[in-house]
């Protein structure tokens, strides 16, 4: 929710491709995230959580969101759902169509499907809910609903011959783009449900002092021992495998702080 603010601890915004600090165009605003593109012809505003809910075999995923659309019919490109620049579902409303697309990276070139959605008899200058349901598995079919109402599917099913999405691990996405108007989107709130998977599936791993006796010397407080960093990249693609810090130990033989 964006009741008070867009929490940084949560989100980062890009504009132009650039990242913000504090946030250019994504507020809150009257308890609604409020997002506009930017005052400039191409100018795009990107914001996304840092995390990415995991994939694991067999797992369902359900997006949901509400949002009031200012001026549908704008030259604009805005988007919201599960998505980076390389892969995702999502909603796309461009110059007064509302579209669904699904979007993948396949040898380094990155395609998207899309599909018009039946927004008859939806205002969506109005309070709308949408929704987007999948079972991923590779091959398996995505249906975007408005107001619980199905408007739209992609029937994959026994149709393939690649992965309709080659990274389903995405994280929650909006996306505004000026193509000659820049109106605002703003969203009461936002969430990613799962069900099925496994209990667990994530991989664990360690890191310790380089030196045969584990030990490295400071003087004073607030030395910095141990950086961890989660790559941008991995294999040349956006890098969305989350990193959990889960156990840090320490020791000392004389009087110290151990700060995390």
């Amino acid at each position: 929710m964006f009741t008070f603010n867009v929490p940084i601890t949560v989100w980062y915004e890009t504009v132009n491709g650039i990242i913000t600090s504090p946030f250019v165009n994504s507020t809150s605003v009257d308890g609604a995230l409020n997002i506009v593109a930017g005052d400039a012809l191409n100018d795009k505003t990107y914001l996304r959580t840092f995390r990415n809910p995991r994939y694991e075999p067999n797992r369902g995923l359900m997006y949901s969101t509400a949002s009031i659309i200012t001026n549908p019919s704008a030259l604009m490109s805005r988007c919201f759902g599960v998505f980076t620049a390389e892969s995702g579902v999502f909603f796309k409303l461009m110059n007064g169509v509302l579209y669904g697309v699904v979007r993948t990276t396949r040898n380094g070139i990155t395609t998207e499907d899309q599909i018009p959605l039946n927004t008859s008899n939806i205002d969506l200058s109005k309070g709308n809910i949408y929704d987007i349901q999948f079972q991923w598995r590779g091959v398996g079919n995505y249906k975007f609903f408005i107001n619980l109402k199905e408007v739209g599917s992609f029937d994959y099913l026994g149709t393939l011959t690649e992965l309709s999405m080659y990274n389903p691990a995405n994280p929650i996405a909006f996306e505004s783009e000026n193509l000659g108007d820049n109106d605002p989107m703003r969203f009461g709130c936002v969430d990613v449900s799962i069900e099925g998977g496994g209990k667990n599936g994530k991989a664990y791993g360690s890191v310790g002092i380089d030196n045969p006796l584990g030990q490295v010397q400071l003087t004073g407080l607030n030395s910095p021992v141990l950086a961890i960093r989660s790559k941008v990249s991995v294999s040349g693609l956006i890098n969305t495998r989350d990193t959990l810090a889960l156990l840090a130990t320490a020791y000392s033989d004389n009087k110290s702080v151990f700060r995390v």
